[in-house]
């Protein structure tokens, strides 16, 4: 089945979310995750990539209040060679990472931010 609808040939671009504390959560996804700093006014507003692929960008915004507010609404999914290589590296660095379970297409485990937003590391089958 094709689908012909307004954004099937289209591509995700950028993930917005809004956090209550903007320095803490740049420190978590620039320092801990190893995402790519590609902007910021140092006050409310920054944009981060993997590695060099700007195709996709995470804009962290400040302006939330209550850091479970939007909790569970949505989570990233971060695409990885070697899941059990990416999950040992995320405990070194002192994030508490789920178990790796099979999942339809491949194997993930998921971890939250500092905030309680959900992110899963994904190797695919």
């Amino acid at each position: 089945m094709t689908n012909n609808g307004p954004l099937s040939r289209g591509r995700v671009s950028h993930v917005f979310v809004t956090v209550c504390d903007f320095n803490a959560m740049v420190r978590f996804y620039r320092d801990v995750l190893g995402m790519r700093l590609l902007y910021t006014d140092e006050e409310s507003h920054a944009f981060l990539c993997i590695a060099d692929d700007t195709d996709f960008q995470l804009a962290l915004y400040s302006g939330r209040n209550d850091p479970g507010e939007h909790r569970n609404h949505w989570f990233i999914v971060v695409d990885v060679d070697d899941i059990e290589h990416a999950v040992a590296e995320l405990h070194v660095r002192g994030v508490n990472v789920g178990a790796i379970e099979d999942v339809p297409f491949g194997r993930a485990a998921r971890f939250e931010d500092p905030e309680g937003n959900i992110i899963e590391v994904h190797q695919s089958a």
